[in-house]
């Protein structure tokens, strides 16, 4: 399992690497690997003797806010988690430079909300359990999990700031515009080429050197 996911992580990291993508650091191919090897065998060590098999991996989602409108418009939530478990615990896989904060999470994190609401749309419960499966990028990585717990009252606080978001929007007459994101670029983001793309060309964001 190792070695399989080793290689894989190698050839995805290829892949992108052919492709245009913000480089925030110049290592060699041997580096890399050291590295990749370290963040892998982490979780496979450290995460995955706690996930159940026989889930569902990309689990896209789309529901909409039935109790909630604005300006005529219906709002619907959409997204992709990457693991729901048989037992109906959701995992996100992430890798950070630091530790995740339990407190941090159960506070601030809105995809845990997000994911659960998905989740309460057609499992019912009293309560819901997100877990992060992280692992730290370094040379001497290690893996750990973060689980935040969501009730209704999570799901509707999220319900009534997406609609104060969208009726914002509606009274701007604009979307929230925020680029400063690697997300923000037409790989990732389906609205791209009429936000920021439909401004800033690639040649105008081309890198000079300094001297």
């Amino acid at each position: 399992l190792i070695d399989y996911s080793i290689s894989n992580s190698i050839l995805s990291y290829n892949s992108e690497m052919e492709n245009s993508v913000l480089i925030t650091q110049d290592w060699d191919d041997e580096t890399v690997y050291a590295l990749l090897s370290n963040m892998v065998n982490s979780w496979v060590t450290d995460i995955s003797p706690h996930v159940e098999r026989g889930g569902e991996i990309e689990k896209k989602f789309q529901f909409p806010l039935h109790e909630f409108a604005v300006n005529g418009y219906s709002i619907f939530m959409e997204g992709t988690a990457d693991y729901l478990a048989p037992d109906g615990t959701l995992w996100d896989w992430k890798t950070a430079k630091r530790k995740y904060s339990a407190r941090e999470k159960q506070l601030q994190s809105v995809q845990a909300t997000m994911y659960t609401m998905m989740l309460a749309q057609t499992q019912p419960a009293d309560e819901y359990l997100f877990h992060f499966g992280v692992v730290i990028r370094s040379e001497k990585s290690s893996g750990h999990i973060t689980t935040v717990r969501r009730t209704k009252n999570h799901h509707g606080w999220l319900a009534r700031q997406t609609v104060g978001a969208v009726n914002a929007m509606f009274s701007a007459g604009d979307l929230f515009m925020n680029d400063n994101h690697f997300l923000c670029s037409a790989k990732w983001c389906p609205w791209y080429s009429v936000c920021r793309g439909a401004h800033i060309t690639s040649d105008d964001d081309r890198v000079v050197d300094s001297p």
